[in-house]
């Protein structure tokens, strides 16, 4: 194996990583969200909270990395479209956990993975593989191992589900908007720190 392709190997196995360690903090929103809302905070308590920290790390993290937040006129209006996702992303979200049991807001979050392969392949941004096929299924197994347990199932709220469902909906297209041509070769943090901003 030749250098190039040890370096792809490894960047394969950092994203990997990264994607494990994402998912499962983004899994863990709705439990420590609740806990807010037993503390008394309301949903816009938490939702600032949440953006605030997430703006200082990002500034934090340019400010690391040597990388500036400037974008350029052009990419403004697609920056923008990604914030109007991003605003409707967490709304959504951390008002769906109002309405639903922990197991189904956890559910609800990670239906993105879902929404982003189905929207990629209808969009013909990807091509269908085996490997998508399999994480499709393994997603609906988790759902169905969820829905498995009556206890949550009676509790489900039909507002708190379409909330979540359009959580998840505008996430999976903040997600496939990062690769666009326009913002691609942005730093991550430059382009959450405006997707973060209008929250």
């Amino acid at each position: 194996m030749n250098t190039t392709e040890n370096r792809r190997a490894a960047d394969y196995r950092k994203g990997f990583l990264c994607v494990i360690i994402s998912t499962s903090l983004y899994g863990l929103m709705p439990t420590i969200s609740m806990l807010g809302y037993r503390a008394g905070l309301n949903m816009f308590n938490i939702i600032f909270g949440r953006c605030a920290l997430s703006l200082l790390i990002y500034v934090l993290m340019a400010g690391f990395h040597g990388t500036t937040l400037r974008i350029e006129r052009r990419q403004l209006g697609w920056i923008m479209l990604m914030s109007l996702c991003g605003l409707v992303n967490i709304v959504a979200v951390f008002g769906s956990y109002q309405y639903l049991p922990a197991g189904i807001a956890s559910l609800m979050a990670m239906m993105y993975i879902i929404f982003v392969i189905l929207i990629e392949i209808v969009l013909r941004l990807t091509k269908p593989s085996q490997e998508k096929f399999m994480v499709l299924i393994a997603a609906f197994a988790g759902i169905l191992l969820i829905l498995w347990n009556p206890g949550e199932v009676n509790a489900v709220s039909l507002r708190g589900v379409g909330l979540g469902l359009l959580g998840s909906l505008s996430y999976s297209f903040s997600v496939i908007m990062v690769g666009h041509r326009l913002v691609r070769d942005l730093p991550l943090e430059t382009i959450f720190f405006y997707e973060t901003l209008p929250s």
